[in-house]
C-alpha cells in the first residue's frame, strides 16, 4: 500500500500588487481579494485591548458560500478560522482546526479536526459543520456566488439543478471529527485551495437562517459579531474571549466604517475618526507618504493588473499584433508618472508573492518600440482607418493610466484610439461575458489561495470559469491539468510554469502592474503586519498604544 504523505510546506516569494481594494477576487474591481483563517501564527497573545476602527466597502455578501469578494473576505477572516491557513514568514500551510490532511492519490483526502473548537454560540465545529456548509454552497439552487469552488468535488455536477442531488457525494463523514473529501480528478493543490473562505464551516443555526447569518455570521474566529451588519454604516466585531486558536485577538473591538469610497476614509483617517485605511487613494499617495512617513506601509500584495485582448474579434487573431502592443507599452514610464511609484512593472499573469513565481517569464513585457514596430508590419499592419478601442469601467481611477497605455501605443505604433468607459461594472462584466467589447480591456486579479493554478485555469482554461477572451490552446490545457496531476505540489509548480510560458507568448493579455500595499495608520495604533494571504494588516496582531 502506497505510504500516505502530508503536504505541508509551500515556498514564500517577495513580490508586489494593483490600485484600490474593493474588488472581487474573480476578475475583481481593482483587484482585492481575501483569504480565510487568522494568517500566519505571528500573533503573541500580548493581550493590550482597546479599539480600532478600519474603512471598508459595502459586502455583497457574509455567509462564508457567498462571498467572493475583498470585503466580506475581510470581516470572514476575522470572524471565522478555517482548516488551514499560511505562515507569513515561510508560506508554510499551518493547520488551524485541521489536526492532519492526508492523501495517497490526491483524490481521496482524509481530513481529521483538532478537538475543542466551537461555534460562537457553543456548537461544535465538527464533521457536520464542514459538510453541511460545502453541501449548501455546492447546491446550485442556493445561488451561491462561490459555488465553483465545490466543482472538483465528486457530485458536483448532480447538485447544479432544481430537483437534483442536494448533497455532494464525494463528502463522507467517517467519525465526529474526521471527513473524507473524494475529489473527481487529482488535485494536488487541494489542501492550499482549502485556505479560502467558501472552505469555512458553518454551523446549524446559520444553516436554518440563512438570512439571519447573513447579517451576523456565527463563526468560530478570533473576533466574533458585536452586532448585526449595519448595511452601508457598520461591521462591529469584538474579542472572543475563548478563542482555541493559537493566535487570539490583542484587541477588544474591531470596527468596519462603510464608505463609498477610500477619497472620504482618508480624511476621517486625518480627523481622527478612523485609526487605520486599508488603500491609500493614488491621488493621495505622495502626500500620504510625507505625512506618515514609517506609517505607510508598501508591502507586496498578490494581484496584477493587465489588458485582455478578444481574441473572438478577427482584428486579434495574429499573435505578432498582440506581442507588438505589449511590446509597445513602457509600464515603468507610467508607474512613475501616473500611478505614483505604488506598483511594479509586471513581467507575468502570477504575483511574485505566490509558490512557482518565475521571474521574466512575460518575453514581451519590455519596452521594446523598435521590435513592437517589427512585429506589427509582419502582422500586416493596423487595419486603415480603425481605432483601437479601450474598454474598463468608470468610477475606480482607471481613467489616467488606461489613457496613458493608449497613447504610449499610438506614439509607438501609429494606432489612435478611443477611451471606452460608457460601462459601468456590472454591465461592463456582462458584455465581456457576451463577447461584446470591440477591444482591449482591463482585467485585474488576485489570488484566493497561493496557487500558480488559481492565476491560470479560472482565466485561461478553455473552461474556466472566468475565461472570456475566447483563448483556447491545448498545450496550455494539457500542462494545467498536468499541473493538477502532479505527485507533489513542487511538480506540480513546475508544470503551471510550462503553461504559463505557453501562455504568455500567445499574449491574449496584456500583464502591466503587480502593486503594493497603501496601508495608513494613526500612531495610536502598533505591531501593524501586512497578511499578504489575507490582502489585509494582520488583524489579530494589532495593538493599541
Amino acid at each position: 500500500m502506497a505510504t500516505r504523505r502530508r503536504l505541508t510546506r509551500i515556498a514564500a516569494l517577495a513580490g508586489a500588487v494593483v490600485l484600490a481594494a474593493s474588488a472581487c477576487s474573480t476578475n475583481g474591481d481593482d483587484g482585492g481579494g481575501g483569504g480565510s483563517g487568522t494568517g500566519n501564527g505571528n500573533g503573541n497573545g500580548d493581550y493590550t485591548g482597546g479599539e480600532i476602527n478600519t474603512d471598508l466597502r459595502n459586502p455583497q455578501a457574509l455567509l462564508t458560500t457567498n462571498t467572493a469578494e475583498s470585503e466580506g473576505a475581510s470581516v470572514l477572516e476575522n470572524v471565522f478560522t478555517g482548516l488551514v491557513s499560511f505562515d507569513l514568514d515561510s508560506g508554510d500551510i499551518v493547520h488551524e482546526v485541521a489536526e492532519s490532511i492526508e492523501t495517497e492519490d490526491s483524490v481521496v483526502w482524509d481530513i481529521t479536526l483538532k478537538d475543542g473548537w466551537e461555534f460562537h454560540n457553543g456548537e461544535p465545529v465538527d464533521a457536520d459543520a464542514f459538510i453541511r456548509a460545502w453541501n449548501y454552497g455546492a447546491h446550485g439552487p442556493n445561488a451561491q456566488r462561490a459555488n465553483f469552488f465545490f466543482e472538483r468535488i465528486a457530485g458536483y455536477d448532480q447538485m447544479q439543478e432544481e430537483g437534483g442531488a442536494t448533497e455532494l457525494s464525494g463528502l463522507e463523514k467517517t467519525g465526529d471529527l474526521t471527513f473524507t473529501v473524494t475529489l473527481s480528478a487529482p488535485f494536488t493543490t487541494f489542501e492550499v485551495a482549502l485556505g479560502h473562505n467558501t472552505f469555512l464551516p458553518m454551523a446549524q443555526a446559520c444553516l436554518d437562517d440563512v438570512d439571519a447569518c447573513n447579517d451576523e455570521p456565527i463563526g468560530n474566529g478570533p473576533f466574533r459579531m458585536a452586532g448585526p451588519w449595519e448595511h452601508d454604516v457598520l461591521i462591529p466585531l469584538e474579542r472572543w474571549e475563548d478563542y482555541p486558536g493559537s493566535n487570539p485577538a490583542n484587541i477588544d473591538r474591531l470596527n468596519f466604517h462603510i464608505y463609498a469610497d477610500n477619497v472620504t476614509a482618508y480624511n476621517d483617517l486625518q480627523a481622527g475618526t478612523l485609526d487605520l485605511l486599508r488603500v491609500t487613494p493614488p491621488e493621495l499617495l505622495p502626500e500620504a507618504r510625507e505625512q506618515f512617513g514609517d506609517r505607510f506601509i508598501a508591502e507586496p500584495r498578490s494581484d496584477y493588473t493587465g489588458i485582455a485582448l478578444p481574441l473572438y474579434n478577427d482584428k486579434f487573431q495574429d499573435v505578432r499584433l498582440r506581442q507588438a502592443l505589449s511590446l509597445a507599452i513602457n509600464r515603468q514610464e507610467i508607474i512613475e508618472s501616473v500611478l505614483h511609484g505604488n506598483m511594479l512593472p509586471a513581467d507575468s499573469v502570477i504575483s511574485p508573492v505566490i509558490p512557482g513565481y518565475t521571474e521574466g517569464v512575460c518575453t514581451h513585457c519590455e519596452f521594446d518600440p523598435d521590435r513592437a514596430q517589427e512585429l506589427l508590419e509582419e502582422a500586416g499592419g493596423w487595419p486603415e482607418g480603425e481605432r483601437l478601442q479601450l474598454h474598463f469601467h468608470p468610477g475606480a481611477g482607471h481613467e489616467e493610466w488606461m489613457e496613458a497605455v493608449g497613447i504610449q501605443i499610438q506614439n509607438t505604433l501609429g494606432i489612435e484610439f478611443d477611451i471606452r468607459n460608457e460601462l459601468e461594472w456590472a454591465d461592463h462584466l456582462n458584455a465581456r461575458d457576451d463577447e461584446e467589447l470591440e477591444g482591449p480591456y482591463r482585467s485585474a486579479w488576485i489570488m484566493s489561495y497561493p496557487s500558480q493554478e488559481y492565476y491560470l485555469r479560472p482565466l485561461y482554461h478553455t473552461n474556466g470559469s472566468s475565461a472570456d477572451t475566447g483563448w483556447s490552446n491545448a498545450d496550455f490545457d494539457r500542462l494545467v491539468q498536468e499541473g493538477d496531476e502532479a505527485p507533489t505540489l513542487e511538480e506540480a509548480q513546475e508544470r503551471y510554469l510550462e503553461a504559463e510560458q505557453v501562455l504568455m507568448n500567445e499574449v491574449p493579455v496584456i500583464p502591466l502592474f503587480f502593486g503594493r500595499t497603501s496601508v495608513i495608520y494613526q500612531d495610536t495604533i502598533e505591531n501593524v503586519i501586512y497578511n499578504v494571504y489575507e490582502t489585509n494588516p494582520s488583524w489579530v496582531d494589532l495593538k493599541v498604544s
